[in-house]
C-alpha cells in the first residue's frame, strides 16, 4: 500500500498492522529516532496534519525540508 500522508492521519485505522510506503517531507525533527512526515506542497492547508514517524534506526538521517519515501508497518 502506497497512501499519501493525509489518507494515514485521517483514518489510521484502515492501515493498523500493514505495511506502507508514505511519501511525504520532513517538517519537523522531533528527536534522532523520530520526526514528522508532511504531504509535499501543502503547508498551509486546513486539516493538514503531519504523520509522526518513528525511526529506530539511528545510524539514518534525515534532514528538514527532505522528500523521502518511509515505509514501515502502522
Amino acid at each position: 500500500l502506497a497512501p499519501e500522508v493525509g489518507e494515514v492521519t485521517r483514518n489510521p485505522s484502515a492501515y493498523y498492522n500493514k505495511t506502507i510506503a508514505v511519501k511525504g517531507e520532513v517538517e519537523d525533527i522531533v528527536s534522532p529516532t523520530a520526526f514528522r512526515l508532511d504531504e509535499d506542497g501543502l503547508d498551509g492547508v486546513i486539516d493538514n496534519r503531519d504523520l509522526l514517524v518513528l525511526n529506530p534506526n539511528t545510524g539514518q538521517t534525515v534532514q528538514d525540508d527532505q522528500a523521502i519515501v518511509v515505509t514501515g508497518v502502522l
